[in-house]
């Protein structure tokens, strides 16, 4: 089967062939497939469905992952960056005074 390579030389992308849906909608995973991403009787894949593109199945940790770096990244955008020169406040200035 054709094989696309990672800039880095390593495998990225397989084509494994096809599979036939049966009458009860079922499909199976080509045994090499199975083999390469360490697929097991009676683990559970997730389905994402792009209508112009297709079908995705992959392991649900994708989601747990994916938002976990949304996560973070978002996280690391609202610390001020340090390197700005901006002047943090104080923690033991006194507190300044309003007239009035």
């Amino acid at each position: 089967m054709p094989v696309a390579k990672h800039l880095l030389g390593l495998p990225k992308r397989h084509v494994f062939g096809t599979a036939k849906v049966g009458e009860k909608g079922q499909i199976v995973i080509p045994k090499e497939a199975r083999r390469l991403f360490h697929i097991q009787p009676g683990d559970t894949l997730l389905l994402v469905g792009d209508e112009q593109n297709g079908i995705l199945i992959t392991r649900p940790e994708l989601l747990t992952d994916l938002a976990e770096r949304i996560l973070a990244d978002a996280a690391r955008a609202a610390v001020p960056d340090r390197a700005s020169g901006a002047a943090e406040p104080d923690p033991n200035a006194p507190a300044p005074h309003s007239s009035g």
